[in-house]
């Protein structure tokens, strides 16, 4: 009796433990990618999208466009979310953003701009644009 009584209690302590570490790993984005390693990933999608727009004469509305023909399929940034692609009215330019490790949700993204073929970090401006489970998305 005393036995299944501990287990009981150790199983519940197990329990909690595991939904606690998941709650801490979610609120403070530490399954999130380093910004060189959500970089690294995001340059197959850039290859791509150059190459696209090279056959097309445009840049694609959706990265979706770019499978099966340009990649087999489209990299994460980390195991939860996608890269938040935003392409002009025009087609002619883009941003890929995400969410690095180290940021916390709302500190800001790194992204990379078309134009400028450069990375920039902590750039808020995409709040309204990538649904990253906060601000009521």
């Amino acid at each position: 009796m005393q036995l299944s009584k501990t287990l009981m209690i150790f199983i519940l302590l197990l329990i909690l433990g595991g939904i606690f570490t998941y709650e801490v790993i979610m609120f403070y984005n530490l399954d999130a990618p380093l910004p060189e390693n959500g970089e690294r990933n995001a340059a197959m999608i850039i290859s791509s999208l150059e190459n696209y727009q090279r056959e097309n004469g445009a840049y694609p509305a959706d990265l979706s466009q770019l499978v099966p023909k340009y990649l087999q399929r489209l990299p994460k940034p980390d195991l939860r979310h996608d890269y938040c692609y935003t392409v002009r009215d025009d087609h002619k330019a883009y941003t890929i953003a995400f969410i690095p490790r180290g940021e916390a949700i709302g500190d800001g993204f790194q992204v990379y701009r078309s134009w400028t073929a450069a990375w920039r970090s902590g750039d808020s401006d995409f709040y309204g644009v990538c649904d990253y489970g906060f601000r009521g998305s």
